[in-house]
């Protein structure tokens, strides 16, 4: 079974130059990227984003946090375990 999967490289390792790295021990581990942007998110979309955590004392350092630079969104696809581990589903 194929499973989709969604990735935020988050502003600190895109500033530190990481976003090759991330990526390779990712697709190391069988992620398929299917789409990639690197994007700016606006104080509304992170409180969308995270609104789950709106209630939280960390809510709006969190906000501040992703929306203080560039970061990469990416969708892939992956194997699902059952079927990599060659286990019956």
């Amino acid at each position: 079974m194929i499973e989709r999967t969604f990735s935020i490289i988050k502003p600190d390792a895109v500033a530190r130059n990481l976003t090759g790295e991330i990526l390779a021990m990712i697709q190391g581990h069988g992620l398929k990227i299917k789409a990639m942007k690197m994007i700016r998110m606006t104080p509304e979309q992170a409180e969308g984003f995270y609104a789950v955590h709106k209630e939280k004392p960390f809510f709006q350092s969190l906000v501040k946090y992703m929306t203080s630079g560039p970061l990469s969104r990416t969708h892939g696809s992956h194997q699902s375990r059952q079927r990599r581990r060659g286990d019956d589903p």
